[in-house]
């Protein structure tokens, strides 16, 4: 089963927000966007800053070292069982894409998320089930695309790629962030770039129903 994400790559990132940033309480200076705000949480789009992020924006190049890897904003209302989260985009341009963990591989994708408030971001015990990836993705390439998951248990797993409904739950009743992220074969969110021409990822819509 694909593992939702892993750790080693995530914690190197944190190490270096941790010399870098200082901008909120989080101790892990998880940007924290406001309802219609888009932030990036991973190593950085476009011109590298890990924080608020415009809408279009451009997927950075690997040349950079820089990689997409969680979009997300803060949920305008209650998330519950039987809602319907649909995210609407484009990409335009000419970019072939790749994986920005040595251990994940392309075919890459865009996945749906969900993250609970309190996240101490170990994945271990009970915080394996404070981030849920949806199942169902859509391909990163060219065109538009509409992704649509039902907040239904059956369809999320969690960072261990495991189904967990209490836990799942409990991230919904406590949801401080939904979103979308970039992954590949292995994982959901260990963040994509372009190896070669250039990308613009539109977020045409994201609606929660």
């Amino acid at each position: 089963m694909r593992r939702a994400v892993g750790f080693i790559t995530l914690a190197a990132i944190l190490a270096a927000w941790l010399v870098s940033c200082n901008k909120n309480n989080d101790p892990y200076n998880i940007p924290n966007p406001d309802v219609g705000q888009w932030a990036d949480f991973g190593t950085g789009t476009g011109t590298g800053f890990v924080g608020l992020l415009a809408n279009p924006f451009q997927l950075p190049a690997q040349s950079s070292g820089k990689s997409v890897n969680y979009v997300y904003t803060k949920p305008a209302g209650k998330l519950a069982v039987g809602h319907v989260v649909t995210l609407n985009f484009t990409i335009d341009g000419d970019a072939t894409y790749g994986a920005a963990d040595p251990g994940e591989a392309c075919p890459c994708h865009v996945g749906l998320l969900i993250w609970r408030a309190g996240d101490e971001l170990s994945g271990q015990g009970k915080f394996a089930s404070y981030r849920f990836f949806s199942r169902q993705t859509a391909p990163l390439e060219p065109g538009t695309q509409l992704l649509s998951v039902s907040l239904d248990p059956s369809a999320w797993i969690n960072v261990w790629g495991q189904s967990d409904p209490s836990g799942f739950a409990a991230a919904l009743a406590n949801a401080q962030y939904i979103g979308f992220t970039f992954g590949g074969v292995y994982f959901a969110g260990h963040g994509a770039w372009t190896t070669s021409g250039n990308a613009t990822f539109n977020i045409l819509s994201f609606t929660v129903q």
